[in-house]
This record gives C-alpha cells, sequence and structure tokens, in this order.
C-alpha cells in the first residue's frame, strides 16, 4: 500500500516541526534555504513553494517520517 504524501507550504511545515518539537531549531529561513538549494523538491505555484512534508522532515531529521 502507497504512503500518503503531504503537500504543505513552507509555513505550513515550519508550523509541523514547532507543533512536534517545540524546541526545533528549524526556521522558515533554514527551510527556505533548504529548497533554495535543492537540497529539497518543491514545486511553485503562483507565490506559494509547496514541499513534500515527508521530504522535509528527513531530510533534517535523517529518519522518515512515521504517521
Amino acid at each position: 500500500m502507497a504512503t500518503t504524501r503531504r503537500v504543505r507550504t513552507i509555513n505550513q511545515t515550519v508550523e509541523f516541526f514547532k507543533k512536534n518539537d517545540p524546541d526545533t531549531a528549524i526556521k522558515y529561513n533554514t527551510l527556505k534555504k533548504a529548497v533554495e538549494e535543492g537540497a529539497i523538491p518543491h514545486v511553485i505555484s503562483g507565490t506559494r513553494t509547496l514541499i513534500v512534508l515527508e521530504d522535509a522532515y528527513e531530510y533534517f531529521y535523517g529518519v522518515p517520517l512515521k504517521d
């Protein structure tokens, strides 16, 4: 069975990290820089930059995101 992949904006992803780890060091600019450098795949839709939450989580934490 395929795992659901959640598409989020950079702000939504940062909020997810904060909710799950209130002391996270990952801020908006940290995530945006990783996206701009190509470390995290993304799609630009209008003015929004969209990323897959699971990709961002794995990039920063080094493990897959478990539901």
